[in-house]
Formats: C-alpha cells, structure tokens, sequence
C-alpha cells in the first residue's frame, strides 16, 4: 500500500514509519505496522493513498498526477493523464537498457551461431581492413566479455548489416545462453 503525506505532498511506496516521522511533528509515534486508516493530527495527515484510472499503456508516461485529499474520509487518490514518449525519451531509454547488456564471449558466439550469423560475423572479422582492424581481429578472439554498446560490436553490427533491435535481440538471446 502507498502512503500520502498532506499537505506535504510526500508520497510513500511503503509503511516506512523512520522516513514518514521527518516531516510528522516528534510527538506522533508510528507504529511498525501500519494502520488500517489514516493517522491525522494538527493540519497534516498521513493518508492511503490509491491509484485511480487506467494505467499507462506501452509507450506512455505520466504527463500529470492529481492527488484528491478527503481529510474527512481519510483517503488520498492519485489520478493520472498519460502522453506518448517522445523520440528522445524512447531512444534514451533504449541507450540505458544497451548500457547493461553484458555478456561472455561463448554466449555472443552461441548466440550468432544459433541465429546462423557466426561464420558471416567470423568472415567480416577476418576481411575488416579498417585502421583498427587489428584491435577488431583481437576483440574478437580475445575479449572474455562483449558490451552491447561497445565501438568494436557496433562497428561489427554495421558490417554485417544487423539493426539496433536486431542487435538488441542477440545480446537478450545470448544472455539467456548457459554453457
């Protein structure tokens, strides 16, 4: 359950009486269990909070939150509208979840090998005559780890002709691959 701190305007994920008891006055004691209500006092109140409405469908986020306070009732209620991501908030999300994409170098190979990419990746490799060609050649055969966002898997993705997603699909197969 969510927690509303009026009119403070604090919103609380979970009962957590040692954050909640900052802005609360020092003589409210919170109990380590939460109540069943809401626990009010001299112009605050903390209140349950619930979500009204739809949530977000994919591809959407808050645009804005109203939170309706009944002091009397002793409940809080958290509206939202939602609005698409833009191109920007897409693409850095993407740049964000490729940040963390990690895996071994048998996992990449197992992974290029099951989708029937491992000889071509292996071909281009071998044909690379960039001026870092001999940096790729060594990446290739020696690197224990292969990062999704790294110049030389870029670099090899665009060899090969993969897209960001198909790219993006390999490191996910590849991560799932235990040997």
């Amino acid at each position: 359950m969510k927690w509303y701190l009026h009119p403070a305007a604090e919103e609380f994920n979970s009962w957590n009486p040692r954050r909640m008891a900052v802005n609360i006055p020092a003589a409210v004691s919170l109990r380590a269990a939460p109540p069943a209500g809401a626990i009010t006092g001299d112009g605050w109140a903390l209140l349950p909070l619930t979500d009204a409405g739809p949530q977000p469908e994919a591809g959407q986020v808050v645009d804005e939150r109203t939170v309706t306070v009944d002091t009397e009732a002793g409940t809080a209620t958290a509206e939202y509208t939602y609005r698409s991501k833009t191109q920007q908030e897409t693409d850095a999300e993407a740049q964000a979840r490729r940040a963390g994409m990690v895996v071994s170098r048998f996992q990449a190979r197992a992974a290029l090998l099951a989708s029937g990419l491992l000889a071509t990746v292996e071909n281009a490799v071998t044909a690379y005559d960039g001026e870092d060609a001999a940096l790729v050649q060594l990446a290739w055969s020696e690197a224990t780890e292969w990062k999704r966002l790294s110049p030389t898997i870029v670099a090899l993705a665009a060899i090969v002709q993969l897209t960001d997603q198909q790219l993006d699909d390999l490191f996910i197969a590849a991560a799932q691959i235990e040997a």
